[in-house]
């Protein structure tokens, strides 16, 4: 089988499964006022007539026009597309990819996670990759702190707990955290170079119950110290990342102000007001959870291709 037969396959066996789980596709607009809100990402603008008055830029995800579909129709719904990132080319990542997104309303993460299960089960069949029953492990991130860096995160509340933390487990990194001011940074200084290098050791884990400071657009746990949200790897791949969705209007326009302050602080960079999923909420979105996955790089952990990555070249 070839490059194009493999891929052809890959997303047919993707539609399949989603289709015979009764989950209807969306087809979403990648041209969009709101890229996303996350600081962090970069978003592509486009470069449009000079009498347009709205700005308008290619969507890092197809996130906010499907929790419209959701506010309207209430049906588990999934989207399978290309999204948008302006950032460089490396091992992992392409500035266009494949994204699937699905969300399964009046369910826990518990639901989304057997998803990934049968879904990936069922494409190591399609491709007669491995005839044993694969194993997948789940450790919470306060688990992996504590094996791997020898405290629990949630001991940590300000930027001077951390830096103490730090100098204790290893000075090495101390120059690094000086120049540090985000709570996630330093978080990341120690999860990016400690703690995600081990996953090469877990063919598939579940990584959860990530810090609230990382919940995003996910729901805050009865441990306000936690959040919804878990991450998919294979291999140490990173390949999805699951919320239960903030359902609060309230709650989801004061995250869009802290974003849009920290990127001005950080990137000097405006993040457009995300009305359409501000008016998800008012409208109503209904109790569920829903997961980004990246084909190309599941297409990568797989090892089916030479080139897994969906690019003009």
């Amino acid at each position: 089988m070839n490059s194009l037969e493999t891929k052809h396959y890959f997303v047919k066996t993707i539609r399949n499964y989603f289709d015979e789980q009764g989950l209807m596709e969306v087809i979403t607009p990648p041209m969009v006022t709101c890229p996303g809100i996350e600081p962090h990402l970069v978003p592509f603008q486009i470069q449009a007539s000079d009498n347009q008055k709205t700005p308008y830029y290619l969507h890092t995800s197809p996130e906010f026009f499907l929790k419209k579909v959701l506010s309207q129709y209430h049906q588990s719904i999934y989207s399978l597309g290309f999204s948008f990132r302006d950032e460089p080319e490396s091992e992992n990542h392409r500035p266009q990819f494949l994204m699937l997104e699905w969300y399964r309303i009046d369910q826990d993460l518990e639901v989304v996670k057997q998803d990934c299960k049968n879904l990936i089960e069922n494409l190591y069949r399609q491709f007669n990759l491995n005839k044993e029953v694969l194993k997948f492990e789940s450790k919470s991130v306060s688990e992996l702190f504590l094996e791997f860096v020898g405290f629990d995160f949630l001991e940590i509340n300000s930027s001077e707990d951390w830096i103490r933390q730090v100098k204790n487990f290893n000075p090495s990194y101390l120059s690094s955290a000086k120049e540090l001011t985000e709570w996630e940074d330093f978080f990341f200084l120690l999860f990016l170079n400690l703690v995600e290098p081990q996953f090469k050791n877990y063919p598939f884990l579940f990584v959860t119950d990530f810090p609230a400071q990382l919940a995003a657009l996910s729901r805050l746990q009865p441990d306000s110290r936690l959040c919804h949200r878990f991450e998919l790897y294979i291999n140490g791949l990173e390949v999805a990342n699951c919320y239960q969705e903030l359902t609060c209007h309230a709650e989801q326009l004061e995250r869009y102000k802290n974003s849009q302050a920290q990127a001005q602080r950080l990137y000097q960079r405006n993040i457009p007001e995300p009305i359409v999923l501000l008016q998800a909420l008012k409208t109503g979105l209904p109790v569920s959870s829903g997961i980004a996955l990246g084909v190309d790089r599941l297409l990568k952990a797989m090892n089916l291709v030479d080139n897994p990555f969906y690019t003009e070249t």
